[in-house]
């Protein structure tokens, strides 16, 4: 099982961070949330491939500019490093726009929220993929007036995603992105948005590299988060949700695939005749 930390510094979301927590735990990973020191250290230390680092959710640039600033790395090349020598990391929403490519995010004025600005920046580049916000229809976005570091937690909504597998999910938007691939022979997408844009995705890597997974929305929340009110079917939902974001990182899980095909072909063994 992989050692998870979860960064923590001005510009993270707190919120996210013990969320994540108890969703790593909760799966049986060994879980901390740490600073960016602690973090930076952790990194370039011991065994890189059984590790995970996360960041979570929170404001993009102060995230990276607290990183940058604490480690003496403007380009956070030892991010990049993590992840190309074996390393695993799980970005969330803030922590998803790090880890791509680019990021595009249009701020409005208040009501009647017309377009104002447009923030961008570079990001890691653990992905092939630019993220770009705010989605449309979700109900929120952050506006030019208002504070864009510390967001209030009653603005997420409930939102609905689409997984290929197991159908539509229920959790948590709260300024996110979308993600646009530019390379799809590198991503898989694991969930999407209502408007079918990406909204989870996962690197397709080889065994030198680490896992890669973004998500621009939130399961990590629960309902006191975030001041709402949850139906059994929407937790459950929810906590299948951060099954399908997690189970990258699960070696049980890959274990699990890899005896199905074994199994699968055991019995092709049994029932096809020899060929003379």
């Amino acid at each position: 099982m992989l050692t998870a930390k979860i960064l923590h510094c001005s510009g993270s979301n707190l919120e996210s961070c013990n969320g994540l927590k108890r969703a790593l735990e909760k799966r049986g990973f060994e879980a901390d949330i740490v600073s960016v020191t602690d973090m930076y250290k952790w990194a370039r230390t011991g065994d890189v491939k059984a590790k995970l680092m996360v960041v979570p959710g929170g404001h993009t640039s102060k995230i990276f500019s607290d990183i940058a600033l604490h480690t003496g790395d403007a380009k956070l090349k030892w991010m990049k490093r993590f992840v190309q020598t074996g390393g695993s990391y799980l970005g969330v929403c803030a922590g998803a726009n790090l880890g791509s490519s680019d990021l595009s995010y249009q701020y409005y004025d208040l009501a009647p929220y017309t377009p104002a600005k447009r923030f961008e920046m570079k990001g890691l580049g653990l992905l092939p993929v630019k993220t770009q916000g705010p989605v449309a229809g979700m109900g929120n976005h952050f506006s030019k007036t208002e504070n864009v570091v510390n967001p209030s937690m009653k603005d997420a909504v409930q939102a609905e995603v689409t997984t290929k597998e197991n159908g539509s999910k229920t959790c948590y938007y709260l300024y996110g992105s979308a993600l646009r691939i530019l390379d799809h022979e590198q991503v898989e997408i694991l969930a999407r948005y209502k408007n079918a844009e990406p909204a989870v995705i996962q690197r397709i890597s080889d065994e030198a590299e680490g896992k890669v997974v973004l998500t621009c929305i939130h399961a990590e929340y629960e309902p006191q988060d975030v001041e709402k009110e949850e139906t059994p079917d929407q937790t459950q939902s929810r906590n299948e949700l951060m099954d399908l974001i997690l189970a990258p990182f699960l070696p049980i899980q890959r274990l699990s695939n890899e005896t199905k095909i074994t199994d699968q072909a055991e019995d092709l063994d049994q029932t096809t005749p020899a060929v003379a």
